[in-house]
């Protein structure tokens, strides 16, 4: 087989990273902002961004690719809504945050590959 016709071989959690995380944080920044009343300043700080990367996630210019089905997928959305409970309520360790997002994505690996419009190898 020669090198052209190879493929980059990419793990899961990597494609997520790329692919899935803006829309993960997107739906966090807004719950937290929206209901917890957190400002956009507050919010990036608490998530590790800038204001302007808040802000354009709340306006929808960033990780919106993938919303409509991260909110129809029940379980992770409600996994995103306690995590944003947890953030808000200053009860989520980095590690307990960690595992709620490993759980996310797990969830959101099985779904149906052609859904997020790349796949998983």
């Amino acid at each position: 087989m020669s090198s052209d016709t190879l493929e980059r071989l990419e793990m899961p959690c990597e494609i997520v990273a790329k692919k899935l995380m803006p829309t993960i944080r997107a739906l966090i920044a807004e719950v937290l902002v929206k209901k917890y009343g957190f400002t956009i300043y507050e919010t990036a700080k608490i998530l590790g961004l800038t204001p302007a990367a808040i802000s354009n996630y709340l306006l929808g210019k960033r990780g919106a690719d993938t919303f409509p089905e991260l909110k129809e997928n029940r379980l992770a959305y409600n996994l995103i809504l306690l995590l944003a409970d947890k953030i808000a309520s200053q009860r989520c360790t980095s590690v307990d945050c960690g595992e709620i997002i490993c759980t996310i994505c797990r969830t959101l690996i099985k779904r149906p590959r052609e859904m997020w419009g790349f796949k998983f190898r």
